[in-house]
């Protein structure tokens, strides 16, 4: 009726994917992310955020700090990274009225900082059922192998992994892993026009770009945070995505999720795909409606070329680096 329609939660100003994806109005007439756990490796979640009541279960701390990822232990500016992040994802609007992609979706916070950490955080995620696992980090260098065959664990397990590509696109555009791991699903940043953010990395691993400039979260101790770009958020608002197609269909296999994701993009840059935007701009309505591209799985296709003749899996290694935020 008028009267409900009147008093339904509604976006913030700041939250402006929400308009273009019609996420309120049409999204979540499919799906609010009920049943899916989405696996969050960051920095950890502040738990005790309103935004964020009773969507954190119990996790890991892979980085030594013993806990159990329900505080963040982010040092850095950004106060609180792994909260921003869960925040998008998941928030129930709390105190701020700021409301996640998936707000019936339950969070699984894993710290994970170093390589090492990150293949462990993925096996712990995938062993404990979450079905989209977001990794809004990354460091410089090629795909380290333990991490690779801790990406084919989790995806064997029916896991969608979905990482950020990295904003260094004008700082010497490095290759970043784990984005570059054969089988993830790596983000790019666009803005309101869906035109590609500048800092974006400009890397073949690209799939898909999403929302990730100029926008806003909610940080550690309820800290509101608007203007801020970067593809960690174009990450966390994919993985949102993620969670809403994974509660609707849950008979689906995380290959013909990432397949139907990518589909549904649109081409903003050079025609086909680019180094900047992969396939395109997301538009997650068309996975439910149907109306996407004909095309392939590129992500699962260069994963089974390199499943095919990948050696047997290794023991977890590390190389000791610390992760940066993306």
């Amino acid at each position: 009726s008028p009267g409900m329609a009147a008093t339904a939660p509604q976006p913030l100003p700041q939250q402006w994917w929400f308009g273009i994806w019609a996420v309120h109005n049409e999204l979540w007439t499919y799906s609010k992310g009920q049943g899916v756990v989405v696996a969050v490796l960051d920095t950890g979640v502040d738990a005790d955020l309103p935004e964020l009541s009773g969507a954190v279960l119990p996790g890991a701390d892979f980085e030594g700090g013993g806990g159990d990822g329900r505080t963040d232990t982010d040092t850095n500016e950004t106060n609180g990274h792994g909260t921003g992040i869960s925040v998008l994802i998941a928030s129930r609007g709390g105190n701020s009225g700021f409301l996640g992609m998936a707000p019936e979706a339950k969070l699984l916070p894993v710290v994970t900082q170093s390589a090492q950490a990150y293949a462990k955080g993925l096996r712990f995620a995938a062993d404990r059922g979450a079905k989209v696992i977001n990794m809004s980090q990354g460091l410089p260098g090629a795909c380290p192998s333990e991490l690779q065959e801790a990406v084919r664990y989790a995806i064997e397990r029916d896991a969608v992994i979905v990482a950020a590509a990295g904003n260094d696109g004008l700082n010497g555009n490095p290759s970043h892993y784990p984005a570059n791991c054969k089988g993830v699903l790596s983000v790019g940043a666009a803005d309101v026009n869906a035109r590609p953010w500048e800092k974006t990395e400009r890397q073949p691993y690209v799939d898909i770009a999403a929302p990730g400039v100029n926008a806003a979260t909610v940080a550690r101790g309820g800290a509101f945070q608007q203007g801020i770009s970067g593809t960690s958020i174009a990450t966390a608002l994919t993985s949102g995505v993620v969670a809403l197609v994974r509660s609707k269909y849950p008979q689906m296999k995380n290959r013909e999720v990432v397949q139907k994701i990518v589909a549904s993009a649109k081409d903003i840059g050079p025609p086909g795909r680019d180094d900047m935007t992969g396939y395109g701009f997301i538009r997650p309505y068309r996975v439910f409606t149907g109306e996407l591209r004909d095309m392939g799985n590129p992500v699962f296709e260069e994963y089974d070329a390199w499943a095919k003749n990948a050696p047997p899996p290794k023991k977890d290694g590390s190389d000791g680096e610390q992760a940066e935020e993306a």
